[in-house]
């Protein structure tokens, strides 16, 4: 059996078991199955279809590529930013990046160059940025519970949000802390998730349809 730690962003922070099934170490936070991204993740490493080489494109349409050198494949991406730069300036550079599984170090050390280069950044909404403004307008602040608290809540209360997929370890835990505690479980949604079938209360709602006058 093999020891892996889990790169993707996830600050769950996985130390993943290899052996004939892919799993979290027994008893740690989040020991048992491991999300379902993970899974892929090792599927991904040894497909057939992962790129393992530079390739530059011949024919996009037909889907067309030959294999180049990692030099080469430097010099096309120098050329192309120092083009741009020439011909447009530093800002029409728009770095459209994310965390995805590269790691906080991968992620945050090419920013460097891009922020002295003075290219145009997005505002990170792609993913978490509307719920971070929504805990924080809720709360005061935009962190959410600690693991620990979970333990100790009378009542959990998912409000649109699919835990026993999304929050594969903290749903662990809230049942956890039913089963040991008694704490209750609500789940408001428009449709019966996973994670309704498992509450103790369950809302199921139907939107309606919103219209503006303008």
């Amino acid at each position: 059996m093999s020891l892996v730690g889990c790169p993707r962003d996830c600050y769950d922070t996985c130390v993943l078991a290899l052996d004939s099934t892919l799993h979290n170490v027994d008893g740690s936070l989040t020991s048992g199955p491991t999300c379902a991204r993970a899974v892929a993740d090792l599927k991904r490493a040894g497909s057939r279809n992962r790129i393992r080489y530079p390739v530059i494109a011949v024919d996009k349409k037909l889907g067309l590529y030959r294999r180049i050198t990692l030099d080469k494949a430097i010099d096309v991406l120098v050329s192309r930013v120092r083009e741009i730069v020439d011909k447009y300036g530093t800002d029409k550079i728009l770095v459209a990046d994310y965390a995805g599984n590269r790691g906080v170090f991968t992620r945050l050390l090419p920013l460097r160059f891009w922020r002295l280069l003075g290219a145009t950044f997005t505002d990170y909404n792609i993913c978490d940025y509307s719920g971070s403004i929504g805990i924080g307008l809720h709360y005061g602040l935009d962190y959410g519970a600690l693991p620990g608290s979970i333990y100790k809540a009378r009542l959990i209360v998912y409000w649109g949000v699919n835990a026993a997929v999304s929050n594969l370890h903290g749903f662990k835990i809230a049942l956890e802390a039913k089963r040991i505690h008694g704490t209750m479980i609500a789940t408001i949604d428009v449709r019966n998730t996973e994670t309704m079938k498992s509450s103790d209360i369950r809302i199921l709602i139907r939107p309606e349809v919103m219209v503006f006058l303008l």
